[in-house]
C-alpha cells in the first residue's frame, strides 16, 4: 500500500510543480513590466514641472506645451 501513495504522490506533485514553475514566470514578466513602467516615468513629460517656482503638479496633454502651466513637456520630470 506503501508503494501505492508513494506512485499518487508524484502523480499529483507534478502538475503543482508546473503551476509553481508558470506562477514564477508570470512573477517574472509582471516584474519586468512593472519597471519598465517605472523607468518610463522617470523620463521627461511625466511629473511634476521643474520649473522654479511652478506649482504644475504633473505634465498634462500630448503636444510640445503642458497644457496645466503652459511649459514645455521637457521641463516636466
Amino acid at each position: 500500500m506503501a508503494a501505492e501513495e508513494k506512485q499518487e504522490t508524484s502523480k499529483t506533485s507534478e502538475p503543482v510543480g508546473r503551476r509553481a514553475a508558470i506562477r514564477y514566470a508570470l512573477l517574472g514578466i509582471g516584474g519586468a513590466i512593472l519597471t519598465a513602467l517605472t523607468w518610463k516615468k522617470a523620463e521627461a513629460g511625466y511629473g511634476q514641472c521643474s520649473v522654479p517656482g511652478c506649482p504644475c503638479p504633473g505634465y498634462y496633454g500630448n503636444g510640445p506645451l503642458c497644457q496645466n502651466c503652459g511649459h514645455q513637456y521637457q521641463a516636466h520630470w
